[in-house]
């Protein structure tokens, strides 16, 4: 009955997107830092901030194994496999539980929240609007976003605890205030 209500949702949200929706979420599938440009700013660009880029590049291969373990485990087929109706550009690869896009989403969120504090709600804002375009764009359930918005939290969590990763946010936020500090 879950499993209905959950293709339901997803049937519904996918049906009613506008053309606008579905390409915020097709641009949001790149999972690029720079598409949070938009609530950052324009300065925002890649080669801008050579730390904070190195840092959350090494993040994102870093977790990957993270994110695919449960996915492996759970093996929930995407939606669009089960209605093809769904189905909106290239197939995935991999299985949809939980949404890697929203864990991702999160992760780099809450990363650029702490660098760029005053942006911190936008940038939040943004980084849930991730995962929901996986559900605009057939790839996901509605829990699966869910899910993987969790998995990036606890994912943020752990990342605070680690002096390295502690360090490298550190010269990015120092970064980021010593380039402000030029502009003015």
């Amino acid at each position: 009955a879950e499993q209905v209500a959950d293709l339901n949702s997803a049937r519904a949200v996918f049906k009613g997107r506008t053309p606008t929706e579905q390409a915020r979420a097709e641009i949001s599938a790149t999972l690029s830092i720079y598409n949070f440009a938009s609530v950052i700013g324009d300065h925002f660009k890649k080669g801008r901030y050579p730390k904070l880029d190195v840092l959350m590049e090494t993040v994102k291969t870093n977790i990957s194994q993270v994110i695919n373990t449960p996915k492996d485990h759970w093996k929930r087929t995407r939606p669009y496999v089960i209605d093809p109706e769904l189905s909106l550009g290239k197939p995935e690869v991999s299985f949809s539980y939980p949404s890697g896009h929203s864990s991702c989403g999160t992760m780099q969120s809450l990363i650029l929240a702490e660098v760029f504090p005053e942006q911190r709600q936008a940038i939040l804002e943004n980084g849930r609007a991730i995962g929901w375009d996986r559900v605009i764009i057939g790839k996901h359930y509605p829990t699966d976003v869910n899910a993987g918005r969790v998995l990036g939290q606890a994912i943020f969590r752990e990342l605070m605890k680690n002096p390295d990763f502690q360090r490298d946010l550190a010269a990015a936020k120092a970064e980021v205030s010593a380039l402000r500090a030029e502009k003015n």
